[in-house]
């Protein structure tokens, strides 16, 4: 019988055009700086309207229908270019991905145009927009490059941590919901919450946010609408956004998300579209949920946690095809890991090496090419809910449900502590924290509404028998639980998600209702660098 899901998925990718794009480097006719300025300006736009988009467009919004979207993203009707399946194409690391990869008869035909296309179009358009940019970077002036760097260095100060924007009234539209999360895209676009009334919303960063030296104090942008809605058929356990995802390249623009009794689903950020499907199948070849997701930084394998097990599959091939680690077939009694696989990180600097946690209080260390376990980490009180790799990846932090503790292990030296820093956490939910770029500061939310800031620097300042670091900083930023916080990659901005579900008790009157004060679900912007006086 056939696969409803099938046909579903291959409509969606078939539709995506993979035109390459032209990329000649330009040639400036004049010599004087003022013509060429306005030479390369004029070409760069005629070059971004044969790549995806304009650049003078710049209120292009997630989820918008225009003619011209849809032909970049579907084509025109009248063409489709594919891809040779006999092709090999070179990655990131300089390895060889070969796309005839076997199959099973069923998912040949499925996923005929999968997100391979995504690696090819992504590939093609790096190495031609790298061409564009050695041609045009010799035109360019030593002060516009100073200019440029101006804005790629941001200064943290989070004693400053004013509120810029909210978006509350979209979830206000159901009752008893919370949020469970938010994620700032990779090119740092838009942001992505995820809530429980099965639903992932995609809200873009206000324009008036882009390059900011600093921020007036009292200055409030308009509520937060959403650009984007995408329904999940149960409860999401958890979902991420592409690694190598931008707004210029919209093949690019997809995240991918597991829900109760689905497989995993890759949507575009664009439509919220359904481009194709991950599936894994139990003993006995039923469908079985993921709990956690983790691209590799490539964006070329995708992990998955299961009970026990870790599947891989390779991004460019949707269908059934994986690579299965059985945690528990370790030589090593000391080293096998056992229970739901609830969170997995990648690490940035080694792309090998991957930490996989589970609701047994376990990290286990892992290094490909066939998942040979390295270490296994104890030391919880909780069940891990969520870890991350700094992104010098040098260490590893992790922390779990209805545990105080976040731990900070070095991975230079597996099985030693750097330090621990404490949070208010009495929640069996997911309670993220984020690692500002610079791998300098920790911040994580607290179940009483508040913000904690850590300095990791401060490291040589705690006591080598007790490693406990006091926070740099705190303050009250909801009057709910704080259970997603995400740091802009390129800005100063920090976004925090609350709400936690709350159950009355009928056995008295008096706690026959819950206090409405207590009770916040709203999406944050809060601005942590400089900050300028109202006058």
């Amino acid at each position: 019988m056939e696969d409803p899901e099938f046909n579903e998925a291959n409509s969606c990718t078939s539709a995506i055009q993979c035109a390459e794009r032209s990329a000649e480097p330009m040639q400036l006719e004049s010599s004087d700086s003022n013509i060429r300025a306005e030479q390369l300006v004029s070409s760069i736009q005629m070059y971004d309207v044969q790549m995806t988009l304009n650049v003078s467009g710049s209120s292009f919004k997630h989820g918008e229908e225009t003619n011209t979207r849809s032909e970049l993203l579907h084509g025109n009707g009248n063409e489709h270019n594919e891809i040779d399946p006999n092709a090999e194409v070179k990655c990131v690391q300089g390895e060889t991905l070969i796309t005839n990869m076997p199959i099973e008869e069923g998912d040949k035909d499925t996923d005929s145009q999968t997100v391979g296309q995504i690696k090819y179009f992504d590939k093609t358009s790096r190495t031609k927009e790298m061409q564009f940019a050695d041609a045009t970077l010799q035109e360019t002036t030593s002060a516009e490059i100073d200019q440029e760097i101006t804005y790629s260095l941001q200064e943290y100060k989070f004693e400053n941590g004013i509120q810029i924007t909210s978006a509350w009234k979209e979830f206000k539209k159901t009752e008893d919901i919370c949020m469970k999360g938010c994620k700032w895209s990779p090119d740092g676009t838009c942001i992505l919450t995820n809530s429980d009334d099965n639903m992932l919303r995609v809200f873009d960063l206000p324009p008036d946010l882009h390059c900011q030296e600093s921020w007036k104090k009292g200055r409030i942008l308009p509520e937060l609408e959403p650009a984007l809605r995408v329904v999940e058929g149960g409860l999401v356990y958890d979902y991420c956004w592409y690694p190598l995802m931008s707004s210029w390249n919209p093949l690019s623009c997809c995240l991918v998300s597991t829900a109760k009794d689905s497989p995993i689903h890759l949507w575009d950020a664009f439509t919220g579209e359904l481009r194709c499907t991950y599936r894994a199948y139990n003993a006995v070849d039923e469908v079985e949920a993921a709990h956690s997701l983790a691209f590799s930084p490539s964006g070329e394998k995708l992990y998955c946690g299961f009970k026990n097990t870790i599947r891989i599959f390779n991004t460019d091939l949707p269908g059934r095809q994986c690579e299965t680690r059985n945690l528990k077939l370790s030589p090593f009694p000391s080293q096998r890991q056992t229970g739901i696989i609830s969170c997995i990180s990648v690490n940035p600097a080694m792309p090998d090496i991957y930490v996989a946690g589970s609701y047994t209080k376990s990290l286990g260390v892992y290094v490909e090419p066939i998942g040979t376990p390295l270490c296994l980490l104890l030391g919880h009180t909780g069940g891990i809910t969520h870890i991350q790799f700094s992104p010098d990846g040098t260490k590893l932090v992790s922390g779990g449900r209805k545990d105080s503790d976040i731990i900070c292990w070095d991975i230079r030296n597996p099985g030693t502590v750097l330090f621990s820093v404490q949070r208010n956490v009495t929640t069996n939910q997911r309670m993220y924290f984020d690692i500002t770029p610079d791998s300098r500061y920790l911040v994580s939310g607290n179940t009483n509404g508040s913000v904690s800031v850590w300095d990791m620097l401060d490291i040589s300042k705690v006591n080598a028998e007790e490693p406990v670091l006091s926070p740099y900083t705190t303050f009250c930023a909801h009057n709910d639980c704080v259970n997603g916080i995400s740091i802009h990659q390129q800005y100063p901005i920090l976004a925090t998600a609350s709400g936690q579900r709350h159950i009355s008790c009928s056995g008295s009157e008096s706690d026959s209702s819950v206090d409405s004060s207590c009770q916040e679900t709203c999406l944050k912007l809060w601005w942590v660098g400089n900050v300028t006086s109202e006058s």
